[in-house]
């Protein structure tokens, strides 16, 4: 599976959980739902992962909660019964499934193969191979790959049965969360109320239709639109966030400290006062370091013309692989796979990637510069500053 259809994936999963996280289920977790999930079988998963869900698991854990009657909770479950069937959550994911992972995973793969496709299978790094049309492309990949379409139905038809592999293993806790959330939010009057309702023709369908309803077209369709302005208020909020930490002191060091600091924070952290003062000499010799650094820095600068990447940030366009043709693009990714797949028997590959990487740097520089483009006048470092204090 390529990379972009990975990422789809990935994102069609994303959308899929999307119940998972409006449900009310895991903001009600306790002891005796947490003792079920984890009697469920489950894959070995690492130690990083396990640490992961019991930092996710502790986000939500309630404490000091008072028990729930049993009568209580009976009816909760009763109401839940009715709102989320069993199978219910199986039959949610498997039409997302077909509603948004097919139509997606078809988007990307098609009948024809992509240019960049082309390119990585044929070894011709071309831009006029953008000019292929989508009949060019399609007689391409009878070619190339005949069964294109077969591999994309396998694809699906394998990840339909994870889904509801999937399914059937988180069903039972939500519904579980689900009731003793309920049995805690609603008293028991209003529980018995609900129920009444939900024997009704009009109760009956509501419960039917209420927790599918989160996955109704109409809702996604109004959530992926709104997706654009989410990301842009995220995307604008930088300033809004920074807004007066340049009011605030900054974070200090045992440097900063006054003797009467330090014997009180050796106090709180269980150490002697020597040893916090041979930590101040650590961080004197690496003040000390820095100085040195920027000394150097200076003395190298004198000679910046020798090395026109020397004092490059990085940021400047001609290292923007943006700015670069698509051919190269591709050429120079191709490189980086052969490196990949030959690093650890030669360096080589690595070697052809790194001569191509600098080539097309430079011919870009010098085209930029030719162009009158001039890099920002760089902030001053303080390694830099430092030094010339020295000095």
């Amino acid at each position: 599976m390529s990379k972009k259809m990975k990422f789809t994936a990935a994102t069609a999963l994303l959308a899929l959980s999307g119940p998972l996280y409006t449900a009310p289920a895991w903001s009600q977790d306790d002891t005796e739902l947490a003792t079920a999930t984890e009697a469920s079988a489950a894959p070995v998963m690492s130690d990083k992962d396990k640490k992961m869900f019991e930092m996710l698991a502790k986000i939500f854990e309630i404490k000091d909660a008072s028990p729930i009657a049993p009568q209580q909770l009976a009816l909760a479950e009763k109401t839940i019964a009715k709102i989320m069937p069993q199978g219910s959550y199986g039959k949610l994911m498997a039409d997302l499934t077909n509603k948004i992972m097919t139509p997606m995973l078809s988007e990307v793969s098609g009948e024809a193969m992509p240019v960049y496709e082309i390119m990585s299978a044929t070894g011709v790094y071309d831009d006029s191979l953008d000019a292929l049309d989508a009949d060019k492309r399609k007689a391409i990949t009878a070619l190339l790959d005949p069964e294109r379409e077969a591999r994309m139905a396998k694809m699906v038809d394998s990840f339909q049965p994870l889904m509801a592999k999937a399914s059937a293993a988180i069903e039972a806790p939500i519904r579980k969360g689900m009731a003793r959330a309920y049995a805690r939010k609603f008293s028991a009057a209003q529980l018995t109320e609900l129920n009444r309702f939900f024997e009704t023709p009009t109760g009956a369908f509501y419960a039917e239709q209420s927790f599918g309803l989160q996955a109704d077209p109409e809702v996604m369709q109004a959530m992926f639109a709104a997706l654009p302005d989410m990301m842009a208020e995220f995307a604008s909020a930088g300033p809004e966030m920074n807004a007066g930490m340049e009011e605030l002191s900054k974070s200090k060091t045992t440097l900063d400290l006054t003797e009467t600091e330090i014997q009180k924070l050796a106090g709180l952290m269980g150490v002697t006062v020597e040893a916090l003062n041979e930590g101040k000499e650590y961080l004197t010799v690496a003040d000390a370091d820095v100085a040195t650094e920027g000394a150097e820095a200076v003395a190298a600068a004198e000679d910046a013309d020798a090395d026109p990447a020397a004092y490059e940030t990085g940021e400047e366009p001609w290292y923007d692989s943006d700015n670069w043709t698509k051919s190269e693009n591709a050429a120079l990714t191709k490189l980086s796979e052969a490196h990949d797949k030959a690093s650890e028997k030669s360096s080589a590959a690595y070697e052809a990637w790194e001569t191509e990487y600098n080539r097309l740097v430079a011919a870009y520089r010098e085209k930029y510069k030719a162009q009158g483009w001039q890099p920002e006048a760089a902030e001053a470092d303080p390694a830099t500053e430092a030094a010339a204090e020295v000095e």
